[in-house]
């Protein structure tokens, strides 16, 4: 079995006030191939294609990484695309199309936001998690007035490391979507729950 995720970037700026960081991106890859045993397979657009194959041959674990792009919004791409994310067991990256489609399908989600349209398009999926870290200024549009976009890049490692467990363990029964403080804590009246 296999994940899927979409964790590219155009090295744009709208692409890099999305961004979670690469180091994590990395690490998470790592650890669902060392410790949950499941290859990963990362698509996006043609574009982030660079992006996604550093990516796999930094996680030092890329013999079960695969690297899949294409033009999605396109019927071949669009196809590919649902085909890939029924095979998989779950969906992880960033807030996207692809997270909207492995959501509509069933599949577990993990989705690492920023605060630009948070919390309006998070995953409508049971097991989910959907975290930022809340910033006054979210929702902001996708235009960070701070040096980097605080929101997406403070969102602690572990937290999505105890995720993938609780999903990959089966422990995981609720749709969350969380908003950490800055200090790393639950944000008083900040976790929502699907019945």
């Amino acid at each position: 079995g296999f994940w899927i995720g979409c964790m590219g970037n155009t090295d744009d700026y709208y692409s890099d006030v999305r961004e979670w960081g690469r180091e994590h991106w990395t690490d998470t890859i790592r650890h669902l191939v060392r410790v949950v045993k499941v290859g990963v397979l990362l698509t996006g657009s043609d574009a982030e294609r660079p992006s996604l194959e550093r990516l796999r041959l930094r996680s030092g674990v890329d013999e079960d990484v695969c690297v899949i792009t294409g033009q999605i919004g396109t019927e071949d791409g669009t196809s590919q695309l649902l085909g890939l994310t029924t095979l998989a067991r779950a969906y992880i990256g960033r807030d996207t199309g692809p997270m909207h489609l492995a959501a509509a399908l069933g599949k577990p989600v993990i989705a690492v936001f920023g605060g630009g349209t948070w919390p309006r398009f998070t995953p409508m999926a049971t097991p989910s998690l959907a975290i930022t870290v809340a910033m006054p200024c979210a929702p902001c549009g996708w235009f960070c007035h701070l040096p980097e976009p605080l929101c997406i890049r403070m969102v602690p490692p572990a937290r999505i490391l105890q995720a993938i467990t609780a999903i990959a363990d089966g422990s995981a029964r609720r749709r969350l979507v969380e908003a950490l403080n800055p200090e790393g804590g639950l944000r008083e009246g900040s976790v929502w729950e699907a019945l």
